[in-house]
């Protein structure tokens, strides 16, 4: 596949992982699986949560009440003195939901998308409106959300045009995602989950971006770590032992 961004055939090898390659395009700087999967495969492994390779990979995700308090932190510090209340909100690909409780605690009249097949029946018992596709959802939103989504897009152009023309007269779209392609070599991180996540970016594949889909950037943060409320080095060695006891593979690098 060509780069995500530019559109380039130009690429060099990067890393691999799980009987995956991830290449770096030449063009845009986009880190991305080449070969990928076929679209049909990405589209049932992101209903199952389960991606194909050498080993499988699951998607682990689970409900957490330490995210909510993390996502309102950080909501907190992008939209200051209430600046969410009344708000007519868009989250897409909520997940077990922990965003969009978080939106509604601070007054945003929350609406979600979750593809999987088995987290919007666990976001329906927690009163939480959630779609399964995009197409389902009706009206425009001052405010659409995109938490650790883009890394999983096959076409994130194609999406971020789509959401973009589902922003209301002076609304916002706010991103988050990990900045993995401004590391010059294959990083030391375990794992990447490949082909789970097909393409990572940096800030400037990020400006790129809003600038195809007529977006204006009006800030771009970085954080050592998204959840404050998950930070440190005993809390990870914590979190690191809860995983070891239900099966879960432990973080070897943050």
């Amino acid at each position: 596949v060509d780069g995500p961004i530019c559109g380039s055939g130009e690429h060099a090898r990067w890393g691999e992982e799980n009987g995956w390659t991830a290449v770096r395009c030449r063009g845009c700087g986009a880190v991305l699986v080449n070969p990928r999967p076929p679209l049909a495969a990405i589209r049932a492994a992101t209903e199952r949560g389960v991606h194909p390779g050498e080993q499988e990979v699951e998607d682990r995700s689970y409900f957490s009440r330490l995210k909510i308090r993390g996502f309102e932190r950080r909501l907190r510090e992008v939209f200051p003195n209430d600046g969410l209340r009344g708000l007519r909100r868009l989250d897409v690909g909520c997940g077990c939901g922990e965003s969009l409780l978080a939106l509604q605690r601070l007054g945003a009249r929350a609406v979600g998308v979750e593809p999987g097949l088995y987290k919007p029946a666990r976001l329906a018992r927690l009163g939480v409106p959630v779609h399964r596709d995009l197409t389902e959802v009706e009206g425009r939103f001052d405010v659409v959300s995109v938490f650790n989504v883009f890394s999983h897009l096959p076409d994130p152009i194609g999406l971020i045009a789509e959401l973009r023309r589902g922003l209301a007269p002076g609304g916002r779209l706010v991103l988050l995602t990990g900045n993995i392609a401004e590391l010059e070599d294959e990083p030391n991180l375990h794992p990447l989950d490949l082909p789970n996540h097909l393409v990572f970016v940096g800030a400037r594949s990020l400006e790129a971006i809003a600038g195809r889909c007529g977006l204006e950037v009006e800030r771009i943060r970085r954080y050592p770590e998204f959840f404050p409320t998950l930070n440190g080095p005993f809390a990870n060695r914590v979190k690191n032992v809860v995983k070891r006891l239900v099966g879960r593979p432990p973080n070897h690098a943050t």
